[in-house]
């Protein structure tokens, strides 16, 4: 090796601070069982600690309690109070007090906060000092810009993320800012890759000098990228990745960094030592850091996309968050008849769905996937229950006669619209039903199970209905016979033309086999043997759905519902799209039934014309898709960096994504759908991403190991809506996304009620833009959370039918906290003002019924 190379180096280094943080990467499992991962987590827990006894400048990190923590407390033999003792002692951080390492851009948004909370709950319950001030995202994108009021409103200080370096590189984002949210939040944010001496056998001697060459490779390897792209002189340098041992690199290989961090100190000007990530923070909090607004990475990561179909991950953990909110929220509502609020048991919920939500568990051995996707399926059915339960107490307060059916609504948001009853009880003979103002409701019988009413229902209210036989009743629908090959829908909302089983128009727009309208599919990519689900995303042959029936199954007065049956690429397919009176909402089922092996991803697509104004969802509120200017292709020079962008245009909405075509706002609004999209700016169409499926017969690495679910062989269905409208209007979006994924409950009174107590709505609230993200009761006490969807300040009020006797803003913690705007309340009526896009969390105390 040249001198001036080694020379260049050393000046390089001068003046550098480099703070070595030791980690490890722990995943519920990764190209071994779960067992395996045990295992290795406890070794490496033992190590680090025998490794701070030796040396006692050494530093730790890791992330997450479900996936290494708690393997290790719960083995009986384990040194549990020596960690303790690390991790209160500072030595040992847990950055994110997480209970499980999941990603932000497509976990709920209630599951995000629990996720922090059942963690930090967990840390108390052990014993541990909670003061971490740093959140870590690691191995997953960085996330959207509601990240830095929640983080805030978490107790955090740092935020340290990584994925995508080489897009966000290539945008000019730098890698030491702080960040604002749609809020105004700020927060000090690094990013990076969590690995690094990884590859680090060059280090594996027993001394060091200037003419073996290892201070070059330690740069090029280590510090070259972070150096060029850094605008401070402080320096994250990560020892560790996925499962590493310490003073190990991912080969457990020896590697001497001590030694090697002492000859630099002799031979160069650069300060390195062991550091924390909270050392290195409060290093660059000092700086001159440049401010970032809003939107970071629109795209997620790639490879994330959804398999296996209703077996997927994806289904399950979306589906468990609006469970769980509801039996909070229902159970609330039990409350008020002195009902006992079950919190063992929904707390069980919870860590079962932060278990699930887990990144990177998808690809989890046979056996292992078994019994994660079994703890899902019980865990719905314990929260079903639990629903079951609250509905049954709260049909109780109030003496219906017995076959009433009530309706009963989860939500503060007062309903109108189309709701199912059980039709278990409908008379023989002609009939009216009677609302409980002994009004007519207008209804359209199904079949032997359901109909459909047309009613009102308050917010957080019921309504019942009854059964009265009415000889002259003349309207009643039957379901239809198949139409002619066009047929017109008219709700009096939306007008749609359906024509040899598609849609030929929308009101005044029409569409055609170029732009047309939910367009499904099957699209090929071509195979490899080895890492399929990971580095080829190469489109093949797109396989168009094949109409062979179509059908009007139902032609209203309240719903119509167009069926459509065919095939694409490797399935059978059902299609159907329900309109319903006075809803300008599409609703679209999709059952796929794969029969036979492939490679490839179901979409169904819409279009969308050049350069379309896209917005999409995020926790909390909602993030533009500039999907022309996105980088994508290969965009560093690092292995691990160039995954993000193999797939051009994909990008991710939680819940639900909108784009303007010609003069119409399209949302599409997700009850059964993952998160992902793909924008074809060739074909000028936006995809909704299905599932994507798997042919292992040829695959030759670890993935053949996997469960068969990711050849999603057998049916899955999939659930959206289409929202048409004028403009974009976040409020309203948000609005019908939670009505679709909170449906009415429905109970038939099977006996009299011993009493009768009353019933009025608990709560309600008065505001232009602000929702109620979770309702529920901790520690005897109601804990309300609301946010603002729009942005600008906004007046809330809630008002109350229990008298209030305290009241108090606080964090994630259940810690009292500050804010611009007090709360004002009396004993029935809690008002504040909520800056734009702010998130509130109340804790109310009520007076007892014994008071």
């Amino acid at each position: 090796m040249k001198d001036y190379s080694l020379n260049e180096k050393k000046s390089q280094l001068n003046n550098l601070s480099i703070h070595v943080i030791p980690y490890c990467h722990a995943d519920f499992a990764w190209i071994h069982t779960r067992e395996w991962h045990i295992k290795r987590y406890r070794k490496i827990i033992n190590d680090v600690l025998d490794t701070m006894v030796e040396n006692p400048s050494y530093t730790w990190m890791t992330d997450n309690v479900l996936h290494i923590l708690k393997p290790f407390y719960d083995d009986p033999e384990c040194r549990s109070g020596e960690l303790t003792a690390r991790i209160n002692e500072g030595r040992v951080e847990i950055t994110g007090s997480m209970m499980s390492l999941l990603r932000p851009t497509t976990a709920g948004q209630e599951t995000f906060i629990r996720n922090i909370a059942y963690g930090r709950r967990w840390f108390q319950e052990h014993g541990i000092n909670d003061n971490q001030e740093v959140f870590h995202s690691v191995d997953v994108s960085i996330g959207h810009s509601q990240l830095p009021q929640l983080l805030n409103l978490a107790g955090f200080k740092y935020y340290r993320g990584w994925r995508p370096q080489g897009a966000l590189d290539s945008k000019g984002i730098p890698r030491e800012f702080i960040w604002k949210g749609i809020d105004g939040s700020g927060i000090i944010c690094s990013r990076g890759t969590y690995a690094g001496l990884w590859k680090a056998a060059y280090l594996n001697k027993t001394s060091f000098q200037d003419d073996d060459g290892t201070l070059v490779e330690f740069y090029n390897n280590e510090l070259d990228d972070i150096v060029s792209h850094g605008k401070t002189d402080e320096i994250w340098l990560p020892f560790g990745m996925d499962d590493t041992l310490p003073m190990k690199d991912f080969s457990d290989n020896p590697v001497n960094l001590d030694g090697f961090m002492e000859y630099l100190r002799k031979t160069s000007g650069t300060v390195i030592k062991y550091s924390t990530a909270k050392r290195y923070f409060d290093a660059i909090s000092s700086k001159n850091l440049k401010v970032h607004e809003g939107l970071l990475d629109p795209c997620d990561v790639s490879y994330n996309i959804p398999t296996k179909g209703d077996r997927g991950l994806w289904n399950f953990r979306s589906l468990l968050e609006s469970l769980i909110i509801k039996a909070e929220t229902l159970w609330f509502m039990a409350s008020k008849g002195a009902a006992e609020y079950p919190a063992e048991k929904i707390d069980g919920a919870w860590e079962n769905l932060l278990f699930i939500s887990g990144h990177a568990m998808e690809f989890s051995f046979k056996e292992d996937y078994e019994k994660i996707y079994n703890l899902a399926l019980s865990t719905v059915e314990n929260v079903n229950n639990l629903i079951q339960g609250a509905i049954e107490i709260i049909s109780e307060f109030n003496a219906f006669s017995i076959g009433t059916n009530l309706l009963i609504n989860p939500i503060e948001s007062p309903r109108k619209g189309i709701f199912s009853i059980s039709a278990t009880n409908m008379p023989a003979d002609n009939f009216q039903i009677m609302d409980n103002h002994q009004r007519p409701v207008e209804f359209q019988i199904v079949d032997t199970t359901e109909i459909l009413v047309d009613v009102s229902i308050p917010g957080f209210g019921m309504t019942a209905l009854e059964f009265k036989n009415f000889k002259d009743c003349d309207w009643l629908c039957e379901n239809p016979i198949e139409p002619p090959e066009k047929v017109k829908v008219d709700t009096g909302n939306i007008e749609v033309i359906f024509s040899y089983g598609s849609i030929e128009r929308i009101n005044d727009l029409g569409f055609d086999s170029v732009s047309a309208f939910g367009k499904l599919g099957f699209t090929e990519i071509d195979p490899t043997p080895n890492d399929s689900w990971l580095h080829n995303y190469k489109h093949g042959k797109f396989h168009e759905f094949t109409p062979s029936t179509w059908l009007l199954k139902e032609s209203g007065p309240l719903r119509w519902k167009y069926e459509i049956t065919g095939s694409a690429g490797p399935a059978s397919i059902k299609q159907q799209i329900t309109l319903t009176k006075n809803s300008p909402v599409l609703g679209y089922e999709i059952t796929l039934d794969c029969l036979e092996k492939s490679n490839g991803f179901f979409g169904i697509s819409f279009p969308t014309g050049k350069n379309p104004n896209i917005r999409a969802g995020i926790p909390f509120g909602f993030e533009d898709r500039p999907m022309n200017d996105e980088p994508f292709g290969k965009l560093t020079d690092i292995e691990i960096d160039n995954l993000e962008r193999l797939w051009p245009g994909l990008f991710y909405g939680n819940g639900w994504m909108s784009y303007k075509f010609k003069d119409t706002e399209f949302s599409l609004i997700s009850e059964r759908m993952p998160s992902y999209y793909w924008y074809d700016k060739n074909g000028d169409s936006i995809s909704a991403i299905l599932t994507r499926t798997f042919n292992f017969d040829l695959c030759k690495d670890w993935m053949k190991e996997t469960h068969q679910y990711n050849e999603c062989m057998g049916k899955s269905t999939f659930r959206f809506s289409v929202l048409a409208s004028h403009d974009f209007d976040y409020s309203k979006v948000y609005g019908t996304y939670k009505l679709l994924k909170n449906p009415p409950e429905n109970i038939t009174i099977k006996k009299m009620p011993n009493t009768n107590c009353g019933y009025s709505p608990p709560m309600g609230i008065i505001s232009e833009s602000c929702f109620i993200s979770s309702l529920y009761i901790n520690k005897g006490s109601t804990v309300l959370r609301v946010f603002n969807s729009s942005d600008k300040p906004d007046k809330i009020t809630v008002k109350s039918s229990k008298r209030i006797i305290s009241c108090r803003t606080m964090d994630f913690q259940y810690k009292t906290s500050d804010r611009t705007y007090p709360l004002e309340f009396n004993d029935l009526s809690i008002s504040t003002i909520l800056k734009k896009h702010e998130i509130l969390t109340m804790e109310i105390d009520f007076m007892k019924e014994s008071d």
